[in-house]
C-alpha cells in the first residue's frame, strides 16, 4: 500500500494507495473516507434506523422490509468493515512511526527519543485514549512486520480486531522469528479458532511460544514480570476497578485465598454476596480495618461544598481527588468514621467553578500548591490521557520564562511528563473562562486539555449578589 499527498510527483505503483489532498480529504482506493463517514452517520441517526434502517431500501423505490436474518447479513458486513478498518489503522500507525523516527534522525533527535511522542500524537489524531493508542502502536507494529498471516486474516475479516490486537500485545517479550512462527501456526488454526475469544487467541500464543522455547519461557517470564503494576479506573455510581497485573501464580493464590476465607464466611452465616464478601475482605486487608491490625492513614481529599456537607439532598456532588464526582450522601459517613479527619477550607470562582490562583516566585512547587493542582485537574492533564497524576509540570517551562502559578501549572502523569518537552508547544490558555492547556503536535495538530469543574456554581437566579463579590467557600475533607 503505498500513501502518497496529491500533487506529488506521478508514481507507477501497483496496487490501492491513500491519497491526501491539499485540504485534508482522505482517499483511500478512490473511496473518500470522510464521505463514508457522513453516509455512515446518517444511516446510525436516521429516526428509523432501529425498526428496519429506512435509509437501505430496495431498488425498486419500495419500503424496506428488512428481515432479522437480512440485519444479521448487514452487521456481519459492517464487522468486515470495522476489521478491515482496524488492519489499515495498524498500517497507519506504523507507517506514522516509521516516518517520525526517520524525520526525527534526519533532523539530529537523539536515537533514544526518536518516536516517543507517537503514542501521543496518534491519540490526539485518531481521538482515542493515550494508553489505548500507546498499545494499539506496539501491537499493530508486530502484527504489520512479523505476523503477516494474521494480519490479512484481520484485513479479510477472518479474525475480529480485538483478537488480533490480544495476539500482538501477547507476543510482545517474543523474538521478530518466534512471532512469525506463531503467526504461521495461528494461521493454520482459524477455521477452528472461528468463535474464540480474544483471550482465548492470546492463550494460544502464548501456548505456541512455550512450544517454542520451552527453555526461554523463564525469561520471557522475566521480562514480562516487569510490567506488573496497580491502576484505578473510574466506573459509573461512586464504583471504581482495581486492577493488578500480577504474576500468574500471586494473582491466582491471592483470588483463592479470598474465595475460600468468603465460602467460609458464607457457612457462619454472612448473607451477602461471595463477590461482595470478596471485595470487602481485599479492603479490609489493604487498609488496616481487619481484627488486630492497625489502621492505615491515608491522606485523601475530597472536595465538597458546605451546602452538600450540611445537606447532602441538596444536589450537588462530591469530588473524589484521583478519581472525579461521588455521591454527596457518602461523605459524612466518611467524615464519621475515618481515622483522622482534616477539614481545609478552599475557594472556588462564583461563575467558573474552578479553585481560585495561588502563585510561588520559586521553581519548586510548594506542596500546598502542588495538592492544589491535583485537586484541580483529578487525572493527567495531557490530552485523551485518563492516568493519575505522578508529577506536578510547570506548562510552559520555568527556563523559558513559565511561572510557578496555578494557571501554569497540571498535573501530569510520568509518561507524559517525559515526552511533553519533546513536543514543539505546550502551553496554558483559557477557553470561555475555564483553564486548558493547548497541545501542539510536530503535523501542527492542536489538542485542548481542559481541567474538570469541581462544583456547578448557584443557578443565576439563586445568585445571591452581595456573596457574588467575593469566592464561595468550600471544605475539603483529607
Amino acid at each position: 500500500m503505498d500513501i502518497e499527498q496529491s500533487g506529488a510527483p506521478e508514481r507507477h505503483a501497483e496496487g490501492p494507495r491513500i491519497v491526501v489532498g491539499p485540504d485534508g480529504a482522505v482517499l483511500a482506493g478512490g473511496l473518500d473516507l470522510e464521505m463514508l463517514a457522513q453516509q455512515l452517520a446518517r444511516l446510525a441517526l436516521a429516526p428509523s434506523a432501529a425498526s428496519g434502517l429506512s435509509e437501505i431500501g430496495t431498488h425498486d423505490g419500495a419500503p424496506p422490509r428488512l428481515s432479522t436474518a437480512d440485519l444479521d447479513h448487514a452487521l456481519a458486513a459492517l464487522g468486515r468493515v470495522r476489521d478491515a478498518a482496524g488492519a489499515l489503522e495498524a498500517r497507519l500507525l506504523t507507517s506514522r512511526d516509521a516516518r517520525s523516527r526517520a524525520d526525527e534522525a534526519a533532523t539530529g533527535t537523539p536515537e533514544a527519543d526518536q518516536g516517543r511522542t507517537v503514542a501521543l500524537e496518534t491519540a490526539i489524531a485518531s481521538r482515542r485514549g493515550l494508553a489505548d493508542a500507546r498499545r494499539r502502536l506496539r501491537a499493530s507494529h508486530r502484527l504489520v512486520t512479523d505476523m503477516p498471516l494474521l494480519f490479512a486474516a484481520l484485513a479479510h475479516g477472518q479474525i475480529d480486531e480485538s483478537a488480533a490486537l490480544a495476539v500482538g500485545r501477547s507476543v510482545g517479550p517474543l523474538r521478530p522469528d518466534e512471532r512469525t512462527q506463531i503467526d504461521e501456526h495461528l494461521s493454520r488454526a482459524l477455521p477452528y479458532m472461528d468463535s474464540a475469544s480474544p483471550g482465548e487467541w492470546a492463550r494460544e500464543a502464548g501456548r505456541v511460544a512455550h512450544q517454542l522455547d520451552p527453555a526461554g519461557h523463564a525469561g520471557r517470564a522475566v521480562r514480562a514480570g516487569r510490567e506488573r503494576s496497580v491502576s484505578v479506573r473510574p466506573a459509573p455510581h461512586g464504583m471504581a476497578d482495581l486492577h493488578a497485573h500480577l504474576p500468574a501464580l500471586e494473582a491466582t493464590a491471592i483470588r483463592k485465598r479470598l474465595s475460600l476465607e468468603a465460602e467460609r464466611l458464607r457457612a457462619h452465616g454472612d448473607r451477602r454476596g461471595h463477590g461482595a464478601i470478596m471485595a470487602d475482605l481485599l479492603c479490609d486487608h489493604l487498609l488496616g480495618r481487619a481484627d488486630g491490625t492497625s489502621p492505615v492513614r491515608i491522606d485523601l481529599g475530597v472536595v465538597i461544598t458546605e451546602r452538600s456537607l450540611m445537606e447532602p439532598s441538596h444536589g450537588e456532588p462530591a469530588v473524589l481527588e484521583g478519581y472525579g464526582p461521588v455521591a454527596a450522601e457518602v461523605v459524612p459517613d466518611w467524615v464519621r468514621h475515618a481515622p483522622e479527619a482534616v477539614m481545609r477550607r478552599l475557594f472556588t470562582h462564583p461563575t467558573s467553578g474552578e479553585l481560585v490562583a495561588v502563585e510561588s516566585r520559586s521553581r519548586a512547587v510548594p506542596e500546598g500548591l502542588a495538592r492544589l493542582v491535583r485537586w484541580r485537574d483529578q487525572r493527567c492533564r495531557a490530552p485523551f490521557c485518563d492516568a493519575p497524576v505522578r508529577e506536578i509540570d510547570h506548562a510552559r517551562p520555568w527556563s523559558r520564562g513559565g511561572s510557578t502559578s496555578l494557571e501554569n501549572l497540571q498535573g501530569l502523569c510520568r509518561h507524559c511528563n517525559s515526552i511533553k518537552e519533546l513536543l514543539p508547544a505546550v502551553r496554558p490558555g483559557r477557553i470561555i473562562g475555564r483553564h486548558v492547556t493547548h497541545w501542539e503536535t510536530s503535523t501542527g495538530r492542536v489538542a485542548h486539555a481542559s481541567a474538570p469543574r469541581l462544583v456547578d456554581p448557584p443557578p443565576p437566579a439563586a445568585v445571591n449578589w452581595h456573596d457574588h463579590r467575593r469566592p464561595q467557600r468550600f471544605t475539603d475533607r483529607q
